[in-house]
């Protein structure tokens, strides 16, 4: 009789053993997550990328009775917020603007985006522009402004610019 008792509690702690391991991998409940806080932070944006051409602008330069024509397109990727995805999770890209694309961040604000790079490159010079370094400096300017206009809440973030065109006569 005490072999009985002796195997039930053996039985009983094996089971209720059992039973915290198993408790224990249940998930635990997700709290809300505070993705503002979060905004700007390289975690916060998700691992896809895409891509939008922009307009070709042509301005007069600065001073020198010359003109700029370039054509940019830009990366960006947008917050988990707007994508219901978990930050840094995919890669890959999608390619967004021109004809036929479906609608990107850009396209309600190309006005503020056009008047935003008008004044920056019109307020440039020739030598503002030439060489390696100078041509480096003005993408990020660029890419400042284009981050400031299209996301000023910090819900996306324009990765890069590309210059596909540039002329300067």
């Amino acid at each position: 009789m005490k072999q009985f008792i002796a195997i039930g509690a053996v039985v009983a702690l094996m089971l209720g053993g059992a039973a915290v391991v198993v408790a224990g991998k249940a998930p635990a409940p997700v709290a809300d997550v505070d993705w503002k806080s979060r905004r700007g932070t390289d975690g916060y944006y998700t691992g896809k990328e895409s891509h939008v051409d922009l307009p070709t602008i042509t301005v007069n330069l600065k001073g020198e009775g010359r003109f700029l024509k370039i054509a940019l397109a830009a990366s960006y990727r947008l917050g988990a917020e707007l994508t219901n995805e978990k930050p840094a999770e995919s890669a890959g890209g999608g390619h967004g603007g021109g004809k036929g694309a479906p609608p990107t961040p850009f396209d309600p604000v190309m006005p503020e985006v056009k008047d935003r790079l008008n004044l920056l490159l019109s307020n440039k010079t020739a030598a503002d522009i030439e060489g390696l370094e100078n041509k480096k400096r003005l993408k990020e300017e660029i890419r400042h402004e284009l981050e400031e206009a299209v996301f000023p809440e910090r819900l996306g973030r324009v990765e890069k610019v590309f210059i596909k065109e540039i002329v300067v006569q």
